[in-house]
């Protein structure tokens, strides 16, 4: 919940800051020293510094980490890095395409994000309970299902509308049903609905291999096709 990353202070923001800039240095080392061009590096590095909160939480979930204290400072630096994601794929977009990066286009971005992330919060602290509280009566468990669906597939619009990744629309309005009295109990019933997403998720991300491309990838560097 909301509450709980206030609560962690700067800590998040700090080592979030630091592990995504490290693994990149690092990662542009290395990608430097295996001869890659500085554009296939910059590419290399990007893709390798920012982790991904699926596969993290599913992790979590697993090994039944759930209620420890530095699982929500984990989902902090998860959020730091999903917010410096959005700014890379602008950098990596733009060098893409042989243009230079326009330092003032990445820093109206990241105000935009910021303040997107502020007016979320703002309204959903005080509308979201609010609006739950007025229909308590009827919350039955399809309803509170709906209607926590619902809310997460609006915010997952108004993000992708402001630019932003479908992921941060769900976090922030997930966040928000989290710091409201609700929250446990919106978390019980959508248990099984996560698992289902879940495993749509990896399933996706399995068909968007290419089996094809990668054997012409290999036949581009001349190495024999297995």
């Amino acid at each position: 919940s909301y509450q709980r990353l206030l609560s962690m202070g700067k800590g998040p923001l700090l080592t979030g800051l630091f592990e995504v800039a490290a693994v990149f240095v690092a990662a542009l080392g290395l990608a430097t020293a295996l001869g890659l061009s500085r554009l296939e590096g910059t590419f290399l590095a990007a893709a390798l510094c920012i982790s991904s909160t699926s596969i993290v939480a599913r992790s979590f979930h697993e090994l039944r980490f759930k209620g420890r204290r530095f699982v929500g400072q984990a989902f902090g630096i998860l959020l730091v890095e999903d917010g410096l994601a959005i700014l890379l794929l602008i950098a990596l977009a733009t060098l893409a395409t042989g243009e230079s990066l326009d330092a003032w286009q990445i820093l109206t971005v990241a105000g935009r994000f910021l303040f997107f992330i502020f007016l979320c919060f703002v309204a959903g602290v005080y509308l979201v309970p609010m609006a739950l509280k007025q229909v308590r009566p009827w919350l039955s468990n399809e309803t509170t299902v709906l209607i926590s669906v619902g809310l997460c597939l609006l915010m997952v619009v108004l993000a992708t509308y402001a630019g932003f990744s479908a992921a941060i629309g769900a976090f922030l309005m997930g966040s928000i049903l989290a710091g409201t009295p609700e929250g446990p109990r919106i978390e019980q019933l959508l248990e099984p609905l996560k698992d289902l997403f879940v495993a749509i998720f990896f399933v996706f991300i399995g068909m968007r291999i290419d089996p094809h491309a990668m054997i012409e990838a290999i036949n581009a560097n001349g190495a024999p096709v297995l």
